[in-house]
């Protein structure tokens, strides 16, 4: 019976460890999670009661978080409406919160005043003429916004529309001259392309659900139910082009039977899209770092985060152990001891300024935190009903230094700070990035002291070994970062030093030991009367 007992527990054991906590590990070179120092820790958290002590706001659906200036710009999808009575009601009203650096309430905007031309009537007919009115507007079920130095732009997704506002919620338009027109108007509907309707009647509503805008005031927008790409308007509102889209994935079994397929048979099968864009955000370059819809269960998910540059080609740099795409292992199917399968899903990616990006798996609750290398280095968050754990995290940004979450299960905001370890590693990343690699490795070393299972700091003090010709030694760090790849380099490097510094000794040996040579041969030839002279007269 103790036996068995024992030999239970030990299954038991075996099956549970690959859960590891999410603050307590990271991947190693060969794709296995090892233990990790946490990069980020909880530092609070903030309800509505919170955010706006003593007023009667409730979250209602948070759906989108951004940051402009100093303020923190909180999306509401819908309105908690609460009577005198204190009974609530909820409609589709979005509203936006906008926060100071302490977290606290400073302005709502739920509603504006946009223009319009009203015609003049004289006894019900037309005059021809119009007046200018202002009509109460307000936005529905909107899923995304985006802060400019001067302006807020709202995807207003069931309202099929976007809306630019300026810094203080006012609606932006501009009339000419004798006022008799727009000139400018803050409204952009659905774009003129067969893909939406009303140009097409076959075709999907115009829904936008997020948006950034670069420095030229182009807007980039994800919508929903669009396989095609990004959305690129200009500063007019016109629609120009589609942008980094998604490619098609086939299986390798999938490819050998369409070989033996016929047209019809093809055209039959299920219609195969490329994976939908989730969320994205926009770094100082105006390159766009877009999330996308995991591909297949069992697929790499190679390019479910990409950095599209102004001419629409993913260049997101990949020189870490794994290309980005978050957890590196997990299960297909659903178990009794893993309730969540499948790949990462990353509902949104924020960007630190510093070269460094996090994504947010909405699946399983965690953030992954990777250099401007793709190098990977920290896992932070996990799913529960702790304080510090998430529920339905659907947003994160960077904040004052502070990586901030929105929690939609718990109406909450979730707020994490670097660790000690987390800002020796960010400092030595930022070193990297500068070029002061000799100062970087310094820090690396802190770091190592702190966490010896981080191999990219090993690389990054073999790196600076090479720098200053120390190549036996960068072979040691590479070995220890598992960085084949690197150690490779610098035995190349160490060789062809050798050779470069011992050449002129070594070909002086050997001239002289060939001359040596040819001398005894030729004397021992003399000696046995082998050399004879032109007359033929031996020597």
């Amino acid at each position: 019976m103790k036996k068995l007992l024992f030999f239970a527990i030990c299954c038991f054991g075996v099956l549970t460890i690959p859960n590891l906590s999410a603050n307590s590990y990271i991947y190693s070179s060969w794709g296995r999670p090892v233990h990790s120092a946490e990069g980020f820790a909880f530092t609070d958290n903030y309800y509505d009661h919170n955010i706006a002590p003593g007023e009667n706001i409730r979250f209602s659906r948070l759906a989108d978080l951004r940051v402009g200036g100093d303020y923190l710009y909180l999306l509401d999808e819908r309105t908690i409406v609460i009577d005198e009575n204190g009974r609530q009601t909820t409609n589709n009203n979005s509203r936006i919160f906008i926060l100071d650096s302490d977290l606290r309430l400073v302005n709502t905007i739920d509603h504006f005043y946009r223009p319009v031309f009203q015609p003049i009537l004289n006894n019900g007919e037309p005059t021809g003429e119009y007046n200018l009115v202002y009509i109460r507007d307000t936005f529905n079920q909107a899923q995304g916004l985006f802060i400019t130095p001067d302006n807020i732009f709202v995807a207003d997704t069931e309202n099929r529309r976007i809306i630019k506002l300026d810094i203080d919620g006012n609606f932006v338009y501009t009339l000419n001259e004798d006022s008799s027109a727009f000139t400018e108007y803050g409204l952009f509907g659905a774009p003129n392309d067969p893909t939406f309707r009303p140009t097409n009647p076959e075709g999907v509503d115009f829904r936008p659900s997020k948006i950034v805008v670069d420095s030229t005031n182009r807007m980039y927008v994800i919508a929903l139910m669009v396989f095609e790409g990004i959305l690129e308007f200009d500063e007019t509102g016109e629609f120009s082009r589609f942008v980094g889209t998604n490619r098609v994935h086939l299986t390798p079994l999938q490819i050998f039977w369409r070989r033996f397929q016929s047209e019809a048979i093809i055209a039959r099968s299920a219609l195969r899209l490329p994976q939908q864009f989730i969320n994205l955000t926009i770094d100082d370059n105006n390159f766009l770092w877009a999330t996308s819809m995991p591909i297949a269960q069992g697929h790499t998910n190679d390019h479910i985060i990409q950095s599209i540059n102004p001419s629409g080609v993913d260049v997101l740099r990949n020189n870490g152990f794994a290309r980005p795409r978050g957890d590196l292992e997990f299960s297909l199917s659903a178990g009794v001891f893993e309730l969540v399968y499948g790949p990462s899903r990353f509902g949104s990616i924020t960007l630190d300024g510093n070269g460094n990006y996090t994504v947010l798996d909405t699946r399983r609750g965690r953030m992954f935190t990777y250099d401007f290398e793709g190098n990977l280095l920290f896992i932070t968050g996990q799913m529960g009903n702790q304080i510090d754990s998430f529920g339905d995290p659907v947003a994160v940004t960077y904040f004052h230094d502070q990586l901030i979450v929105a929690d939609r299960q718990t109406s909450s905001l979730i707020v994490f700070g670097f660790t000690e370890f987390g800002r020796f590693v960010t400092e030595a990343t930022q070193l990297e990035r500068a070029g002061d690699m000799a100062e970087a490795a310094e820090v690396w070393r802190e770091v190592i002291r702190r966490n010896s299972n981080f191999e990219i700091a090993y690389t990054g003090i073999a790196r600076v070994m090479m720098d200053e010709s120390r190549y036996a030694e960068a072979r040691h760090y590479f070995r220890l970062g598992n960085n084949w790849r690197g150690y490779s380099r610098a035995l190349q490097a160490q060789r062809f030093l050798f050779i470069d510094r011992h050449f002129n000794t070594g070909m002086a040996i050997f001239l002289v030991g060939a001359a040596t040579v040819t001398g005894f041969l030729i004397y021992r030839g003399i000696k046995k009367g082998k050399f004879k002279s032109h007359e033929g007269s031996e020597y």
